[in-house]
């Protein structure tokens, strides 16, 4: 299989959080918060997450500039499963593209 290919609005939970890897790559990490309402079995349901963002690269760098908390985005990406600390599985969106907005 394939196809993992997430497009996801939202607002930013917290202000991001930027960072180089040792190697020079930049990075963008963030909660992006979503709220919708959907339609399942012919019914309205709410939609609500947040989901942990990253975003690597010097293209995404630029995209990520003006983000802070509470900015409106789209992110399109694919989902990755980390690890944390506390041995617990989270899912994360890893971006390949980034528009803000407002």
């Amino acid at each position: 299989m394939q196809r993992n290919r997430v497009q996801l609005d939202g607002h930013l939970a917290k202000a991001p959080r930027r960072s180089k890897s040792p190697v020079g790559i930049p990075h963008c990490q963030f909660w992006l918060e979503h709220y919708s309402s959907q339609s399942e079995a012919n019914m309205a349901r709410q939609a609500k997450l947040r989901i942990a963002v990253v975003a690597s690269g010097e293209d995404l760098e630029q995209q990520t500039r003006l983000l802070e908390m509470g900015s409106a985005v789209t992110v399109t990406g694919f989902l990755v499963s980390h690890m944390g600390r506390d041995g617990l599985a989270k899912v994360v969106l890893h971006a390949q593209h980034i528009e803000l907005l407002n």
